[in-house]
């Protein structure tokens, strides 16, 4: 039998209001360092990378992972204009930091133009069969020898307690994978892009309960 929510619904209310938070820059920002455990995500995302370079944060939002990269040369890149035109603004100031939209599908950097990417917290925002084609757009950016350096939360069945499960749904992301996913798919995603290691992490000591996280860094060959 199937259930149809009504717009009442307890449930559906919930997700409307997620869903209007995550659309607001200001208060997606202030989601974001509430239970997005910010800090620490800066500690796991710039451990990846060896040094400063000229990087690309794919995916970057209004640019709350860039505290991370203030000594790298960076360009955020979003398909929402809302988030970057907040992204533009506040970081103005900043020389070292550019914040372009558009679809990556689109080419809008030269190949090869990148030492590093990073594609953090989006693989659960992309289909399958949208997957690799935004992967090997990344990698065709990518300088030969660099590295992509993938981060993504899983679904853990068995371990994720019933509080981290909810926090999952409420997520916009439709494509929770699990690790087992991960390790089956990302080999085979592109014939220029080889997993030199992958690995599960998970954060502790945060105000909310978090989920396990994928890291894959992928090299161009």
């Amino acid at each position: 039998m199937t259930e149809h929510l009504s717009s009442s619904s307890p449930t559906l209310l919930t997700m409307n209001l997620v869903t209007t938070i995550l659309q607001h820059p200001l208060l997606w920002t202030v989601s974001q360092k509430i239970f997005g455990c910010d800090k620490q995500k800066h500690a796991l995302y710039r451990g990846a990378f060896s040094g400063p370079c000229t990087m690309l944060d794919f995916g970057c939002s209004n640019g709350n992972t860039f505290e991370a990269f203030r000594d790298f040369t960076y360009y955020g890149l979003d398909i929402d204009p809302r988030l970057i035109a907040d992204a533009q603004k506040k970081f103005a100031a900043e020389n070292n930091a550019r914040f372009v939209c558009a679809d990556v599908l689109e080419h809008p950097f030269p190949d090869e133009f990148f030492d590093a990417i990073l594609f953090a917290g989006t693989g659960h925002h992309l289909e399958d069969g949208l997957f690799p084609r935004i992967m090997d757009a990344l990698g065709r950016m990518v300088k030969i020898g660099g590295s992509i350096h993938f981060f993504d939360v899983l679904r853990s069945p068995g371990e994720d307690s019933a509080l981290l499960r909810l926090l999952i749904h409420l997520d916009q992301g439709k494509f929770h994978r699990t690790e087992a996913r991960y390790r089956a798919m990302l080999p085979t995603i592109s014939k220029t892009l080889r997993p030199v290691q992958m690995k599960t992490m998970r954060i502790r000591g945060t105000l909310m309960p978090q989920p396990q996280y994928f890291y894959a860094e992928m090299k161009r060959i």
